[in-house]
């Protein structure tokens, strides 16, 4: 039920104006152009029950009050409501400023459209809501289809909040569905990659086993290599004081051979010294025995 609705700066109403509603039947009386109607709309644009092309205004700057009777143009409109739920009161604010943006206030806390709907169902102002007929509308509302007029019904009966919640929650539950079928896809992309990391892994470690154990093999042939060579330098360098030494015995012998060569030498030649003087008397004695 509502009980206060404060404009201002809503269409024509350029000073802030409070109507208080009490309880049983209220109407709004005046002349042609007082502004009757503005009080239905500035109810329907605060309810998000109609856009503003459908307030008589192109967009929603034009709900602005744009200056008349020597009153300045303003820079917003304001209509704030009060209600009375079944579950307490509820206050209400919607604004739209000069430069086109727009806030919506729910008990003094800054919501979104969609936040307000839901507040309102089951109060006739939610979406679907009959609390606001128009002129012109009643017809509408009788021929509707069936799944229109059920929804006028759930919101007169005060159903409609429970119904919402509950398309929410199914909407919610095929999201998660949704997401859920995603997430699948993802955990068994992930358990592949997984897979193949530890695959990768262990063929890691094998590899770096093999490094290990080539490491090891190659520093065990050069311990080896190393023993082989020292051995083969020991046996070498014995080998080489073995030579040293015969070579020493060798030319000790070889010493020895060449003194008993020269002795040998200078005895032929005192024996060749000595053959010649032979030869010489030789030849003298012959020549005194042919004499």
């Amino acid at each position: 039920m509502i009980q206060t609705i404060t404009l201002q700066g809503f269409k024509s109403f350029a000073e802030r104006t409070r109507l208080e509603f009490s309880g049983g039947v209220c109407a709004v009386i005046g002349p042609n152009g007082s502004g009757k109607s503005n009080v239905v709309e500035a109810i329907r644009w605060a309810t998000h029950g109609a856009r503003a092309r459908e307030l008589r205004a192109g967009r929603g700057t034009e709900l602005i009050f744009h200056g008349s009777g020597g009153k300045a143009p303003l820079g917003l409109a304001e209509v704030s409501l009060e209600l009375q739920t079944a579950q307490g009161r509820l206050n209400l604010t919607r604004r739209v400023y000069r430069d086109g943006t727009g806030e919506q206030d729910l008990a003094g806390r800054a919501v979104r459209a969609r936040d307000v709907q839901a507040a309102l169902r089951g109060t006739g102002l939610g979406p679907g809501g009959l609390a606001v007929i128009g002129q012109g509308e009643v017809s509408g509302v009788v021929q509707a289809e069936g799944r229109t007029l059920l929804g006028y019904l759930q919101e007169a009966a005060g159903l409609s909040r429970a119904v919402g919640a509950r398309q929410e929650a199914a909407a919610r539950l095929l999201e998660a569905g949704s997401h859920l079928d995603r997430l699948r896809l993802l955990l068994n992309e992930r358990e592949a990659g997984v897979a193949r990391l530890a695959q990768a892994a262990a063929q890691a470690r094998q590899h770096r086993a093999l490094e290990a154990r080539a490491l090891t093999l190659d520093d065990a042939l050069r311990r080896e290599r190393q023993t082989t060579l020292r051995r083969e330098l020991d046996t070498a360098a014995r080998e080489a004081r073995a030579a040293e030494l015969r070579s020493a015995e060798l030319a000790a012998g070889v010493g020895e051979g060449a003194a008993r060569v020269e002795a040998a030498r200078e005895a032929a030649q005192a024996a060749r010294a000595r053959q010649e003087a032979h030869a010489g008397a030789l030849d003298t004695l012959r020549a005194a025995r042919e004499a």
